[in-house]
């Protein structure tokens, strides 16, 4: 946000949530394919077949009722998520400048990790390069 104010001369607001997968946008792939987000694609087709999920064949409500289409929203918006990952489960950017994709989430023998996130990266830096 900083770089669209200085560089382009652009106010850009501040994140106000923010997974919207399965509550403000979906994903249609190009056979008509519906997923609550384009990186969940792999989650949704482990419990269901392409015909299933498709729009020409099936009704939307149909589909978007699945439990696969509402888990993503559970796991944002739920408590218990975050507690369970580093560094989220001690950052006080969690969900006021950070949301987290669920998907971009890694287990390691540490636990559950975020591992695009600068709050990692510096507590590898002061842990001398060691994964936390």
């Amino acid at each position: 946000m900083h770089y669209c104010s200085q560089v382009l001369d652009r106010n850009i607001p501040e994140i106000t949530h923010g997974c919207g997968a399965g509550t403000n946008f979906a994903y249609i792939g190009n056979k008509g394919d519906l997923y609550p987000c384009d990186r969940y694609i792999e989650q949704v087709l482990e419990n269901n077949e392409i015909k299933d999920i498709t729009l020409d064949k099936t009704d939307f409500f149909k589909v978007w009722s699945k439990e696969e289409y509402s888990e993503l929203y559970e796991l944002t918006e739920g408590d218990q998520f975050y507690k369970e990952i580093t560094p989220c489960n001690t950052c006080d950017l969690l969900r006021t400048k950070c949301y987290p994709c669920p998907v971009t989430i890694e287990s390691n023998n540490s636990g559950k990790v975020v591992k695009n996130c600068i709050k990692y990266i510096d507590l590898m830096n002061d842990r001398g390069g060691q994964n936390v």
